[in-house]
């Protein structure tokens, strides 16, 4: 009896498996080439958010250079976290709206995503340093954890920066073609 109740789970299973294989796939958005406007906010949300983690990353490494207290840099950490954290609230948004996103949105939300969790894993490397280690902030080592949180935060905010441009450009073309395929010109 158990046997059977396997051998007919395994078909079963077998038949999905090859009805899953024969559904065409599922598109991107209703059409591909349209971009949703959600996702285009969402992008340009993270951008200005991104800007600032920019920013305030380069303050906390400036302060690598400084005789500032622990306390600032704890302070400095913290407003850095904060923005991390708002950017991956805004990539959950992004990620719940990938389905009606085309097909370049969902390429900028796969390539945001390991770059934030890289971003992420650094501040959090520097929270256990301070915690750890409150008289070495004017360590190499230290100052080292301040310049990837740099490094990561310009190169997230420039690709974000990049890609939101990309979908203004993409948005002023299309917008002209349309006006040149207009009936009447």
């Amino acid at each position: 009896m158990c046997m059977r109740k396997a051998t007919i789970l395994s078909s079963t299973v077998v038949i999905l498996g090859w009805a899953l294989w024969l559904l065409p796939p599922l598109p991107a958005s209703n059409d591909p080439s349209m971009d949703s406007k959600e996702v285009s906010e969402l992008l340009s949300q993270a951008k200005r958010n991104a800007a600032q983690l920019e920013r305030d990353a380069a303050r906390l490494e400036s302060f690598g250079r400084s005789n500032l207290t622990w306390e600032s840099h704890v302070d400095q950490t913290n407003l850095i976290k904060q923005h991390v954290n708002n950017l991956g609230k805004l990539l959950q948004r992004l990620h719940d709206a990938r389905s009606e996103a085309s097909a370049w949105q969902q390429n900028a939300v796969d390539q945001i995503t390991p770059l934030l969790q890289e971003m992420a894993d650094s501040v959090n490397a520097s929270i256990r340093h301070l915690n750890d280690n409150q008289d070495r902030v004017h360590m190499p080592e230290y100052k080292a954890y301040l310049k990837a949180h740099y490094d990561l935060a310009s190169s997230l905010s420039k690709m974000i920066s990049d890609h939101v441009e990309y979908g203004q450009a993409k948005a002023i073309y299309q917008q002209l073609e349309a006006e040149l395929e207009a009936p009447g010109n």
